[in-house]
């Protein structure tokens, strides 16, 4: 039977070689003959071992570019790697499509897109561009870009993502900006772009255009571009004119000639007018008030820039060109603050002793001493050198002397901001140095103290502890006793309604506690609000004596009563002893740490501390003060506009979390001075709904308590 069989299969088998159909020989030549196809299938496909084999080797996932090679009956080979090789049947494969090729243009998305390997939502993921990466668009199918990446990567993206990265700028009239620290300027104005240089802070550059939120300047021939954001413009209608005049050019009283007056040394100066006459133009110079012909002088504009304090590190070149190649004609010191405020392109222009100067922004070290770039510190300062200058925000210099004492606000490495009195500026870091107890001889080395009479208590230590570091009269009466006291905490003790805790204004030490506001809290607290916790007139007074070790029993609503008075114990009450007309003789029947107990129109309570003479001052120290140099001066918590000013500093600076969602106080534990007649003070302020009269006193604010407000008083002799 089976010789039978195979006798049968022997025609069949001639029959193929004839007709020459393939078998497993000839498709494999057929295969190496055959020309390679390109597509993709809708569905997932299976790979098998062999053409027809039921057995699978792998899968083609659907929607991804597959190359195959046709081999027998619709089966196609496909590389499962480098050294092996699947079949699949591919009768429903759909070829590759062929984009439509287009002139290449740059382009770019707004985030992350995905490049797919079909013009297809399905196609698979072959990359991801990131946000704004710059690649090549080389042609489209349907609703599909063709890109290829700059790794040479190619596939689809769809066009509606696509943005053209053809920055040309929109041309605008010309303007020019400036940026208040260094900022970096990109070949586009892509987060992805390169950086290819950097504007200098506070100097002028032309604007060339715009594109989108980001402006465009010439960067030594190149557009760069920066966020409208980054920077400020500048009105070129507020040009300062300058003219640089030689040496040996005449001056005339009129512009069109007469007598002259040559220029002995070359000046840049400010032209004030042009005036044309029938021999030419003359300008009017500002700082000489004469004329000087046009045609003789060089001209320059400098754009106005916003007043700027400069530091200047190291000794720097002033020139009257901006040009390195003219010769300096001075320098600018190391260590001298100046104040900018006009520009001649990347030069600053500073004023000089009879004109102006120029300096290189680019090539010099000078840093920009800017307050927005401090870290408020609120610290006590003192002037270490025998004089030093606080430069204004308006450029004006205030000279301070060895032991002035200041206020940090703000510092960098180098320049610190700071506040005297009602006066802030710049001083540089090297003229100053902390306030301590240990430096106070020191600060007050070569002061006359002769007058002073003041004594140490523990009371007064006590009282006096509670004031800021840098209080002139906490200076000396350290100075003057040698009691060595020390601030509790270096901003003093504020004021707080309702406080009474000593506990509680020192648990942070030296940092600041917080309290809610008392739902009895009189109109400056806002209810539910926190407060830097401090003391009110009442829990100042219980503290100091306190602490001093002489607590009094009762309450000071009790010393007031007639009892005490019968006993001898009031020096003067409004009931039975009124005030003496002389403010003097009050203070000379007064002992250091008496109280005076006043309704104004509320209750407050208040510590004599002594005189001014009393302190050492002089009419010679305190001219503006000579007249009153015997008057009553008191220690007390309440009312002065330092404590509003500093503390609201100190919370905005950030630099205590704590104090973050807090309040600052309007008053706090300070001096003040009683019987000066209202005009006398230096200065007014309006704080917290109060009009405070001051006096600057080695900078401490000292106020005026105005007794004419008072309807009751006592003043008690502990």
């Amino acid at each position: 039977m089976p010789n039978k069989a195979l006798r049968c299969l022997f025609p069949l088998l001639l029959c193929l070689l004839v007709l020459g159909l393939p078998f497993s020989g000839a498709a494999e030549e057929a295969e190496d003959a055959a020309q390679p196809v390109t597509g993709y299938f809708t569905e997932r496909k299976s790979v098998r071992e062999k053409p027809e084999a039921s057995r699978p080797a792998g899968s083609v996932e659907a929607f991804t570019v597959v190359t195959l090679t046709p081999v027998q009956n619709g089966w196609y080979a496909y590389a499962l790697s480098e050294d092996r090789t699947g079949y699949i049947f591919a009768n429903d494969l759909v070829p590759e499509p062929v984009p439509e090729a287009c002139d290449p243009w740059p382009g770019y998305c707004a985030g992350d897109v995905s490049v797919r390997c079909l013009p297809l939502f399905r196609g698979k993921s072959v990359a991801t561009v990131p946000a704004e990466t710059i690649f090549t668009v080389d042609g489209s199918y349907a609703e599909y870009l063709h890109v290829t990446l700059a790794d040479g990567t190619t596939g689809y993206i769809d066009a509606s993502l696509v943005l053209s990265a053809d920055f040309t700028p929109k041309p605008v009239p010309p303007f020019a900006l400036y940026v208040t620290a260094e900022t970096a300027v990109t070949d586009t104005p892509l987060s992805t772009a390169s950086v290819i240089g950097t504007l200098l802070p506070y100097v002028t550059y032309d604007v060339t255009g715009t594109w989108g939120d980001c402006y465009t300047v010439d960067m030594n021939g190149v557009t760069g571009y920066l966020p409208v954001s980054a920077a400020d413009t500048v009105s070129r209608t507020e040009t300062l004119s300058l003219a640089l005049v030689p040496a040996g050019t005449a001056q005339y009283a009129a512009p069109g000639g007469g007598e002259d007056s040559p220029v002995e040394a070359p000046l840049l100066l400010t032209v004030a007018e042009t005036v044309t006459e029938d021999n030419g133009d003359w300008l009017l110079l500002e700082e000489t008030g004469l004329y000087v012909r046009a045609a003789e002088v060089s001209r320059l504009e400098a754009d106005p820039l916003p007043g700027v304090t400069l530091y200047a590190p190291a000794e720097e070149p002033l020139r009257l060109w901006p040009d390195e190649r003219v010769e300096s004609t001075g320098t600018l010191s190391a260590g001298t603050l100046v104040r900018q405020r006009y520009c001649v392109g990347t030069w600053r222009l500073l004023p000089a002793e009879t004109g102006w100067a120029l300096l290189n922004a680019e090539g010099s070290a000078v840093t920009v001493a800017s307050l927005g770039s401090f870290t408020a510190a609120n610290a006590a300062l003192w002037v270490t050198a025998d004089t030093a200058v606080l430069l204004t925000e308006d450029g004006e210099s205030v000279t301070l002397s060895r032991g002035d004492t200041v206020y940090l606000t703000g510092e960098s490495d180098t320049v610190y901001h700071v506040r005297r009195g009602s006066v802030t500026g710049f001083m540089t870091a090297a003229s100053l140095a902390p306030v301590t107890a240990d430096t106070a001889a020191e600060r007050l080395a070569g002061a006359d103290l002769s007058g002073a009479t003041v004594t140490r208590s523990a009371l007064m230590d006590s009282a006096f502890s509670m004031l800021d570091a840098a209080n002139a009269f906490l200076t000396r009466y350290n100075a003057i006793t040698g009691a060595g006291v020390d601030a509790v905490l270096p901003m003093g003790v504020p004021y707080f309604w309702g406080g009474r805790s000593y506990r509680t204004v020192t648990e942070r030490l030296p940092l600041y506690s917080t309290r809610m506001a008392w739902q009895s809290s009189p109109g400056y607290y806002v209810k539910g609000s926190a407060y830097v916790a401090g003391f009110d007139c009442v829990g100042f007074i219980r503290s100091a004596y306190s602490l001093s070790g002489a607590p009094f029993s009762g309450t000071l609503s009790e010393l007031r009563e007639d009892a005490y008075c019968r006993a001898g114990q009031h020096v003067w009450c409004s009931e039975r002893h009124p005030l003496p007309d002389s403010w003097e003789e009050v203070a000379a029947s007064l002992t250091p740490g008496d109280l005076i107990m006043v309704d104004h129109p509320g209750f407050h309570v208040m510590m004599y501390i002594g005189t001014l003479r009393s302190f050492g001052y002089t009419a010679e120290q305190l001219p503006a003060l000579g007249a009153w140099l015997d008057m009553p001066l008191v220690i007390h918590c309440g009312g002065n506009p330092y404590y509003h000013d500093a503390f609201e500093q100190l919370i905005e600076a950030g630099d205590d979390s704590r104090l973050s969602n807090a309040l600052p106080p309007d008053g706090g534990v300070a001096i003040a001075i009683l019987g000066v007649p209202k005009g006398h003070e230096d200065y007014t302020v309006q704080d917290c709904g109060n009009t405070y009269r001051c006096f600057d006193i080695e900078g401490t604010c000292v106020t005026l308590f105005d007794f004419s407000q008072v309807s009751a008083y006592t003043f008690w002799h502990r």
